[in-house]
Order: structure tokens, then C-alpha cells, then sequence
């Protein structure tokens, strides 16, 4: 007993050391922790507290991993943890937390499945862990905890949504997520992984409407966002995760104003999600799993406001920054199909800005097209742009037809096949709010 509470005191610190970016840190202090609560089941491998100890341990030492970008890594601890997470409920269906401890395995697994584009088993698992939040959360309404748990859930069931282009459900799920902070501010209206929880949902709800082409009401979301993220800043200044959502809310933000053409206002969202990203970036750059992939995705919306206003030279300078940065990030985690759009958004830019680079379209084909069908919505866009380019009109001709077909109406697919006219799907299509 005295062994385990040195192990979750040793978890503590690590989850300390987590929020402060220091991961190197926080990684030996989990690795500590896991040594001792593997020792204590090994020696009573049937008591479910020592499960659930060796569990958490477990948990965090693949939470470094996907952090870092090694997808292996995390898969084979995360996979440990939900086998631990089954034989918890197994051994006693009925008690809370060992249901708790299965939602969050299957949001684990979910996760990982998500970020390799596998966004259908991904739906899977998020379905699971959230039919489990759901009920507990219906069990005791009062408790904050559980209804943070449900939250996520929604969240990352959104998400997988959104990359199979079931656009109106992603909406739909966010709406009832939003509805749920908000009753829980009857409970609790200072808390702050509430708070925290709601900007997030307010900047993919944004992200969502605009891709259904409706910038004005995204554009309400976003700016919320923004406001909320600012005030979580300032009560955690030190807190890395909230600066990571900031980072997000500012670039969207953005993007919604560059869609709505008020540029001076969109070069001053994008510029604090840079700023805020660089320094992510600066106190601990192994997160690829968050820094570096803001920093690019900042860095790039920048560039592309910089080539609309004819500032090829400047647009070109952030250009080649996002891609050494992201080919850095894509080293280490080439199987995040975020971070290979990312890097393949980035040779876009370049190749719409300077001729020269016209040849970086064939490049984004050999990285994109062994993926189609796991791409989201915003990476088959993008490979329908580069087959439209290296010659292979049919082949993006029939992405853009499909997305077209389910709902796809962000400003960009618009202005991609009302710049090519053998794209549009039918005569008249292309809204006139889309930008060239």
C-alpha cells in the first residue's frame, strides 16, 4: 500500500511536469510509477485496485508517446490500459469507475485510430466511450467530472464525424455539447476544465459551420473562442494545453475573417495563433503532436493572407518555414494524416505562389492518394487540387463530386472547382460568397 501511494504520487508529479510542457520530466516520473505498480501486480494480479494502479501507469507513459508522435508506442500501452480498463469491468460491472476507466480506453483507441485516418473505427470507439459517459453522467447529473467525461466524448465523436464528411452530424453533436456546458454552469460556473472544454467546442463548432459555408454564424463561434481561450490564458498563463487551444481558436478565428475578407482583422488573429504557437514551440518542440502542428497551421494561413494582398516575398519566407517545420514533424510521425496534410498544405502554398514550384503537386499526390479514402474532408480537397494540376482531371473530378454529394461546402473546395470549370458538379453550384 505504501508502494502504491508513492507510485500515485510519483503519477501526480509526472501529470505536473505534463501541463508545464516538461516532458522529458514528466516521462521518468510516469516510468517510475509503472515499475512500481507492474511489481505490485505481479505479485497479487487479481486485485482490482492493483489493476487499475498498474493501469494508470500505464495509461500516462503512451500518453507521452502520442504526444511525441510514436504512434506504436502509444498503441501498445493504450492497448494494455483498455485490456486492463475490461477485465476492471469484467471483475465488477457495477461499479463506476471501472466503467469510467473502459470510456477512456475506448476514447484512447479512438484517438490514435482517428489520427492515422481511420476515421469509421474511430466513430466506433467514440460511440463506446460515449454511451458509457452518457450513463454515468445520468447516474449523478451533479457531478462535474462526469459531465467534463461526456463532454469529451461529443468532442471526439465530432471530429470523426467531420473527417467522413458527416458534416450536419458533427454540427449536431457540437450543438448538444455546447447545450451541456451551459447546464452545467447551474453546478459549477468557474471551472475551469469546463471553460476549457467549451472554447474548444466553440472553435470546432466554427471550423464545422464554415465548412458548410456559412461564415457569418461560424464566425460568432469562433470569436466566443477566442474570448474564452484569452480568459483561460490568464488565469493559467503556465498552462500549455490551454495556450495549444488559444493557438487553435486564433487561427480559426481567423480563417473565418479571411473568408469574410476583413483581412486586418484576420492578420490579427493569425499573428497572436503564431505568436502564442511559437512559444509552445520554444519551451518544449517534442510535442508534435500539438506545437508544431499549430505553428504550421498559423504560419500557413498567414502566408496564404500574404499572397491574396500580393506580398509573394513574405508569404514565401512563412511558406518555407512551415515546411521545415513540418517535414521535422512529419519524420516523426508520418502516420498522423494531420500532420502529412499539413506538410502537404504547405507545398500547396508554395506551388500557388511561385511556378516553380508547380512540381510540389506531384509530391502531394504520392503522399495523399495511397490515403484517399481516409483523407478528411479539408486533405481529399487538397488531393483533388493536385490531381487537377499534374494532369489527372478525372480522378478530381471524383472527389470533388463526392464531397460535393455529401454536404462539403467550405469556401476553398468552392473556389477550387469555380476556378476549374470541368470540376463543377452541376451548372450554378458554386456559391457567389466563395473567394477566387
Amino acid at each position: 500500500d505504501a508502494l502504491g501511494r508513492r507510485a500515485r504520487v510519483q503519477l501526480l508529479l509526472g501529470e505536473v511536469d505534463n501541463t508545464r510542457g516538461n516532458l522529458d520530466s514528466a516521462l521518468a516520473r510516469y516510468q517510475e510509477a509503472t515499475a512500481t505498480t507492474e511489481e505490485q501486480l505481479r505479485r497479487d494480479p487479481d486485485n482490482p485496485q492493483r489493476i487499475f494502479d498498474h493501469a494508470q501507469s500505464v495509461y500516462w507513459v503512451g500518453y507521452i508517446a502520442w504526444q511525441r508522435g510514436d504512434a506504436d508506442a502509444a498503441k501498445d500501452y493504450w492497448t494494455r490500459y483498455y485490456a486492463y480498463a475490461k477485465h476492471l469491468v469484467a471483475i465488477d460491472p457495477n461499479r463506476d469507475e471501472w466503467q469510467m476507466e473502459l470510456n477512456y480506453a475506448n476514447s484512447n483507441l479512438g484517438t490514435l485510430a482517428l489520427d492515422q485516418g481511420e476515421a469509421t473505427a474511430a466513430e466506433g470507439y467514440f460511440r463506446k466511450s460515449l454511451n458509457i459517459a452518457t450513463m454515468l453522467a445520468k447516474e449523478h447529473p451533479d457531478d462535474i467530472g462526469r459531465i467534463i467525461s461526456q463532454g469529451q466524448a461529443y468532442a471526439w465523436l465530432e471530429n470523426a464525424l467531420f473527417s467522413q464528411t458527416k458534416i450536419d452530424d458533427a454540427v449536431e453533436m457540437t450543438r448538444a455539447e455546447i447545450a451541456l456546458y451551459e447546464e452545467s454552469n447551474a453546478i459549477d460556473s468557474n471551472n475551469s476544465e469546463i471553460n476549457v472544454s467549451a472554447t474548444v467546442a466553440r472553435y470546432n463548432l466554427a471550423n464545422f459551420l464554415l465548412a458548410s459555408n456559412r461564415p457569418e454564424e461560424a464566425l460568432h463561434y469562433s470569436a466566443e473562442a477566442v474570448k474564452r481561450a484569452e480568459n483561460s490564458m490568464a488565469n493559467e498563463p503556465e498552462n500549455t494545453a490551454i495556450a495549444h487551444q488559444a493557438s487553435f481558436a486564433n487561427a480559426i478565428h481567423g480563417e473565418v475573417l479571411f473568408h469574410l475578407r476583413r483581412l486586418e482583422e484576420s492578420r490579427i488573429a493569425l499573428t497572436t495563433a503564431l505568436n502564442i504557437a511559437k512559444r509552445l514551440n520554444e519551451k518544449n518542440s517534442s510535442v508534435v503532436n500539438w506545437q508544431g502542428h499549430d505553428l504550421a497551421q498559423a504560419t500557413l494561413a498567414l502566408a496564404r493572407l500574404d499572397a491574396d494582398e500580393n506580398n509573394r516575398s513574405s508569404a514565401m519566407e512563412l511558406v518555407n518555414e512551415a515546411e521545415h517545420e513540418l517535414h521535422t514533424v512529419l519524420n516523426a510521425n508520418s502516420a498522423n494524416q494531420g500532420v502529412v496534410r499539413r506538410y502537404c498544405e504547405a507545398l500547396a502554398v508554395s506551388a500557388r505562389i511561385e511556378p516553380e514550384f508547380r512540381n510540389n503537386w506531384a509530391r502531394i499526390v504520392t503522399l495523399l492518394a495511397p490515403q484517399s479514402r481516409k483523407l478528411a474532408p479539408t486533405g481529399q480537397t487538397l488531393l483533388a487540387e493536385a490531381y487537377q494540376n499534374s494532369g489527372e482531371q478525372e480522378k478530381a473530378r471524383e472527389i470533388v463530386s463526392r464531397l460535393y454529394a455529401d454536404g462539403y461546402r467550405h469556401p476553398d473546395f468552392l473556389v477550387l472547382f469555380a476556378a476549374h470549370e470541368n470540376l463543377s458538379p452541376k451548372p450554378g453550384a458554386v456559391s457567389t460568397t466563395a473567394q477566387p
